[in-house]
């Protein structure tokens, strides 16, 4: 059967093909071209290859180009960020120094809180033993004071009085 398919391929006649108004036959379509050199069908080759190659080349460099812009334009935005956030800091670093300031701190003391500074030079100091404390281990300031003010030197007397 074999056979068979091979002698029905080898006698079929193909269709007439067409080239503008003109029938082709079998014959003309099966022709080689001996007006063109071997050669220079591989010189075009090689062009072709080496065209394809420079646009290969240029997409190449296109894209590369196009990264680059786009990453000095995110490294501009970057630059201003940081520009931003210098002078940010700048300005708040003036302002702690502002409110650092003890001239400032003076005037809310006074102004705003109406403390006043220390004129006498009294200074009431007590002993480990007669800091009190409350039913739960914490220190008790009227407690202290009460057991200190009971207490039986004249000195502590004299420091609670003022003079």
């Amino acid at each position: 059967m074999a056979q068979a398919a091979r002698a029905y391929r080898d006698n079929t006649q193909r269709a007439p093909r067409y080239d503008g108004l003109r029938v082709l036959t079998n014959d003309e379509r099966t022709v080689p071209r001996q007006d063109v050199d071997p050669s220079l069908w591989s010189l075009v080759r090689g062009v072709i290859v080496i065209l394809l190659m420079l646009a290969v080349i240029g997409i190449a460099r296109v894209a590369v180009t196009a990264a680059s812009a786009d990453l000095q334009t995110q490294n501009a935005s970057k630059l201003a960020d940081v520009n931003t956030l210098r002078t940010e800091g700048t300005l708040l670093e003036s302002e702690q120094a502002e409110l650092y300031s003890p001239d400032r701190i003076s005037s809310v003391a006074e102004g705003k809180l109406g403390m006043t500074e220390r004129v006498s030079g009294n200074y009431l100091y007590l002993s480990d033993d007669v800091v009190a404390t409350d039913s739960k281990g914490d220190i008790s300031i009227t407690g202290t004071f009460s057991a200190y003010v009971v207490g039986d030197s004249d000195d502590e007397m004299d420091l609670l009085s003022g003079d």
